[in-house]
């Protein structure tokens, strides 16, 4: 709707339509950057429910064939060539009917690398997080929806793989002591104990007929349940974040991993260091994981968020070279149009980040951000600022590269109108 976008006044569209009508809104408590906006924009007291429950995805029934076939070849003696060969060929026709691999030509040679990276793709997909089923308000999850979700609370958030049997008596609610006496996994297991037992009740209908009935509605984070429990109970209103502690200290450890893991994905499919990788960054993935995808983007670069005596984010610093160990990644990033909306100092710390590296006195074999600054500056004759811009979004108050509207309508003839389309809405 047309009006600014803080601080609406009675002359924009959002304030005179709603008027003095109370605005109640279930939302869902995983979408605070979105419900951040609701707010804003008009009104809302946010009343927040539960995602659907998370399961394993395990394998079906090619992927277990697959799987079988490839603990066959493990076990097969090395020296022997003739049963390796006939497990190779096997192997690679059943990766190809669940597309994992390509069918032709034969991999020969390269099968024991081949299949080991198989193996690696296989318990990727079989130890997924998938959605189980559909939350529904009202409805408390059952013991074993709990035992599910406890498991990818205590992987993501304690880093602990528990066994099957203890995470029944957690969502049995056994106390925490009656099921280890570690004063390790003691706090862990309290804090699980208390996520069971917020996920056990029904909070939600009470918090809706609380706030429909005109009462106060408590303040809850907003975030993704797996990474962040304290948004249990659900049935309060979501409210923001701290702009200031954006990426979290765990974040910048998690996405320098994820960066880790997408350079050596490249490398391992034979294609040596990326010179330049493109980010999607969303408002959403971000709040949830306490910016993630913002740190692994500082990762890529080798830049890391600068914080003040008072823990706030105040800009960004370089990681050096022989620390960083390889070369700066010239990463360019577009941002959803929330994204921009909600967190311009993150804004400012990627392009402060980018601009550092860009401007750094470094051999450009090791920093591909600094050689396509200065190789763009030279063919176009911009100054070096514009060379070395690397974050980008729509106009303000835009929102969306319209890409897909010209797909669904079909008002286009060929691939560079929709490139087209994307720069020019995305090239602010």
């Amino acid at each position: 709707m047309p009006g600014k976008q803080v601080g609406l006044s009675g002359a924009c569209w959002p304030d005179r339509l709603i008027g003095d009508l109370p605005n109640v809104y279930l939302y869902a408590a995983n979408n605070p950057s979105e419900g951040a906006l609701a707010k804003r924009r008009s009104s809302a007291t946010l009343v927040s429910y539960l995602t659907p429950p998370v399961t394993q995805a395990g394998l079906y029934r090619g992927l277990i064939d697959l799987k079988a076939s490839v603990d066959r070849w493990r076990q097969a003696l090395p020296d022997d060539r003739d049963e390796r060969r006939i497990l190779a060929e096997l192997i690679q026709t059943q990766a190809a009917t669940v597309e994992l691999a390509q069918a032709e030509p034969l991999w020969g040679p390269e099968a024991a690398r081949q299949v080991e990276a198989l193996t690696g793709k296989v318990l990727e997909l079989e130890y997924t997080l998938i959605p189980n089923g559909l939350h529904v308000v009202g409805r408390a999850h059952g013991p074993e929806e709990r035992a599910d979700l406890l498991s990818a609370i205590a992987e993501a958030s304690h880093d602990l793989k528990l066994q099957p049997e203890v995470l029944a008596s957690l969502a049995a609610g056994t106390k925490a002591s009656d099921i280890t006496a570690d004063p390790k996994l003691l706090a862990a297991f309290g804090d699980l104990s208390v996520a069971n037992a917020a996920l056990a009740k029904d909070t939600e209908t009470e918090g809706l007929i609380r706030a429909l009935d005109g009462r106060y509605t408590r303040p809850a984070p907003g975030g993704d349940l797996i990474r962040t429990p304290s948004i249990l109970p659900t049935g309060r209103n979501i409210h923001g974040f701290d702009p200031f502690r954006i990426p979290s200290a765990f974040a910048v450890a998690d996405g320098k991993a994820q960066a880790e893991r997408v350079l050596a994905r490249h490398a391992a499919d034979g294609n040596g260091l990326p010179e330049t990788v493109a980010l999607v960054l969303w408002g959403t993935d971000n709040l949830k994981s306490e910016g993630a995808p913002i740190a692994q983007a500082l990762a890529l670069i080798g830049a890391r968020p600068r914080f003040d005596a008072y823990g706030r984010l105040c800009g960004a610093t370089l990681v050096p070279l022989p620390e960083l160990g390889r070369p700066r990644i010239d990463v360019v990033m577009t941002l959803s149009g929330i994204f921009r909306d909600l967190m311009p100092l993150q804004i400012k710390l990627l392009a402060e980040a980018t601009f550092l590296a860009a401007s750094a006195d470094e051999p450009e074999e090791l920093n591909f951000i600094r050689k396509h600054a200065l190789a763009h500056q030279a063919r176009t004759g911009c100054d070096f600022e514009t060379a070395a811009m690397r974050v980008f979004s729509n106009a303000d108050g835009v929102y969306g590269a319209n890409v897909n509207l010209l797909i669904d309508n079909g008002r286009w003839q060929n691939e560079d109108e929709l490139a087209e389309t994307y720069t020019s809405r995305k090239c602010f």
